[in-house]
């Protein structure tokens, strides 16, 4: 497990890795995870799959056998959308190498 956080001008990320043994562990994890957070699926360019909860700024997605949790805090929502793609891509390009 990964734990990062970030913060910078009034804005915060916070990014949590998590290796699972296999993909299929992996997306039954996200899966067992969304639905107690009540979670709705989101669309993702990173990932196999991905939900949000609460507002946007709090979303996960899993690549291969990873799970990855991104938390923004930005100066609006838009601000918050730009941040999670960001780090969701730096994520992604790190997990392929």
């Amino acid at each position: 497990m990964a734990l990062e956080q970030w913060a910078s001008d009034g804005k915060v990320v916070k990014i949590t890795i998590v290796r699972y043994p296999s993909q299929e562990e992996a997306a039954k994890s996200m899966r067992e995870f969304a639905a107690s957070m009540r979670a709705n699926r989101s669309s993702t360019d990173s990932g196999e799959e991905g939900y949000s909860w609460g507002s946007l700024n709090s979303f996960v997605f899993r690549k291969h056998n990873f799970l990855v949790y991104i938390y923004v805090k930005g100066s609006d929502a838009e601000d918050e959308k730009q941040l999670r793609k960001q780090f969701a891509r730096l994520i992604v390009d790190a997990i392929h190498n």
